[in-house]
């Protein structure tokens, strides 16, 4: 049996590591792309509102129609603004769903690695007691026989 056989899977488990590492990064700037998106939604959002009731104001004190048909355009545009963020947030959640499940994945190659070479230092520690056992075995067999032949 190699004596090194259960640390072949040291390099193995390492690259799986650093894997982890790198995707959980990536995990997490694509979790921060989607706050700022959700923020910018809201920021949105309010503007919206309160453009619509600045409109409203406008309408009661009966301002030029220009002014008011101008904040409605940029009202519109808002909305658009906000459906356009809010397809890219669901695109970025889509997103981290499949980092998510590459990461799960990557952590149980890792786990199951770790345990493959486990067990396998078991086998080698094992073994290693076994031909232990068999040295001392014979070392005792050899003292016994030279006491008896001395006594003969």
């Amino acid at each position: 049996m190699n004596q090194r056989d259960y640390q072949r899977y040291d390099p193995l488990i390492r690259i799986r590591k650093t894997q982890e590492q790198l995707c959980a990064q990536k995990l997490a700037e694509t979790l921060m792309k989607i706050q700022n998106i959700q923020k910018e939604i809201e920021n949105t959002e309010q503007l919206q509102k309160d453009h619509i009731t600045q409109v409203q104001t406008m309408q009661k004190k009966s301002q030029k129609v220009k002014e008011i048909s101008d904040s409605f355009e940029y009202i519109v545009f808002l909305g658009k603004q906000k459906e356009l963020l809010e397809k890219k947030k669901s695109e970025l959640e889509n997103i981290a769903n499949m980092q998510r499940k590459e990461l799960e994945q990557i952590m149980i190659e890792e786990k199951m690695l770790q345990k493959l070479r486990e067990n396998r230092e078991k086998v080698f520690r094992n073994w290693v007691q076994k031909e232990i056992q068999k040295s001392t075995d014979d070392l005792s067999g050899t003292r016994f026989l030279m006491k008896i032949k001395k006594a003969l």
